[in-house]
């Protein structure tokens, strides 16, 4: 697991982009910047915080609760960009 706090998106995201390949990590699905595909303003934001996985995080009934589907799931190397209106540093 891997968490990355920034002032926006778009700094979390280049630091997800440096870390995963300099760490030697799975690159996966990138997900939380889009709903039902049409783009989030993240300029909207406070911050951002990207939670990274090299595992799968949810649990089946997780799943089936969320009523989202088994496509859901996370698989290794994916990474899921919120809000955030924390200290980032």
């Amino acid at each position: 697991m891997l968490g990355i706090c920034s002032s926006s998106a778009t700094d979390a995201v280049q630091a997800l982009k440096t870390w995963v390949p300099a760490l030697g990590l799975p690159k996966g699905l990138l997900l939380g910047l889009d709903v039902g595909g049409v783009p989030v303003d993240t300029a909207l934001w406070n911050g951002a915080y990207v939670k990274y996985s090299t595992g799968g995080s949810s649990t089946f009934e997780q799943v089936r609760k969320s009523g989202v589907g088994f496509e859901s799931l996370w698989k290794p190397g994916d990474a899921f960009v919120e809000d955030y209106d924390g200290k980032y540093r």
